[in-house]
Order: C-alpha cells, then structure tokens, then sequence
C-alpha cells in the first residue's frame, strides 16, 4: 500500500508539469484568439504563468525534500532527483530573470496612464465586474484614456 507521501509525490509531480502544459497550450492561445487585445491577453496569461512558476517551486521544493527524506544520499543517484532541480532551476530563472527583465522593458515601453488603464482593465476583468458586453467588445487605446481614473 502507498503511504500518503507517495500519493502526494504523484499529485506534486501531475500538477506541475500538467498546469505547464494546460497554461501554455491551452488556456494562452485561447486568451489570444478569443480577448482580441494581444495586451490583456498577455497581461492575463503573465499573471497565470506566475501562479504556476510558484506552484512549481513549490512542487519541486516537496519532491526534492520527499527524495531526500526517503533515499538519503542515494537520491543524488536518481535521475529523477536531477530532473526536478534542472526544472526548478529553469523556474527560477524565468521566473526572477526572464519575467522581471520582461516586465522592466514593458514598464519602459509603455506610458504610466496606459499601463495603469490596462491594469486596472485586467483586474475588473478577473473580478468579473465588467459587464459581458464590455467583456466580449475588443478593447482600444482610447478606451482606456478615456476611463476616468478611480
């Protein structure tokens, strides 16, 4: 029989690697094929990555500490062991290199106005309080210099 700690090893290991590759193909080609504003899109599927760059390292951290636990020094033998850390070292790095080198030329490249207009947008947006109209309508420029500032 199973202990709860190898159940939760199948569970870490299936949602890491299954959120990747549900946010990456999935959900972001349909945020940018049914949003129609490339913007929002990618502001909203950044954010989803986020999530899952921190689900993984959290995922990794338990797997990493579950083999140590369980093998000792052994499971430096394991290739398994090795994988998970080259996973989680990629994570970090696009996490806190890539992203916020991505997100320093994003702040650079658009004016404050804007950038706070289509944050805002993005949060309405997850919060559900724009009407469906205004949800299904494709978002301009000028829609959010004209939106008063709250």
């Amino acid at each position: 029989m199973r202990s709860i700690a190898d159940a939760l090893q199948s569970i870490a290991v299936t949602l890491w690697v299954g959120g990747m590759w549900a946010v990456g193909f999935i959900v972001a080609p349909v945020l940018f094929s049914r949003l129609g504003n490339a913007a929002l899109a990618g502001a909203i599927a950044g954010k989803l990555l986020t999530v899952m760059a921190y689900i993984g390292m959290a995922c990794a951290a338990y797997l990493l500490v579950y083999r140590a636990a369980r093998f000792g020094f052994t499971c430096l033998k394991q290739g398994f062991v090795w994988v998970a850390a080259a996973m989680l070292a990629l994570v970090l790095a696009g996490e806190f290199g890539v992203h916020a080198f991505m997100e320093s030329l994003a702040a650079q490249a658009l004016p404050q106005n804007i950038r706070q207009a289509v944050t805002e947008r993005i949060r309405e947006y997850l919060a559900n309080e724009l009407p469906a109209a205004a949800r299904r309508k494709r978002f301009r420029r000028e829609d959010w210099q004209k939106r008063p500032a709250a």
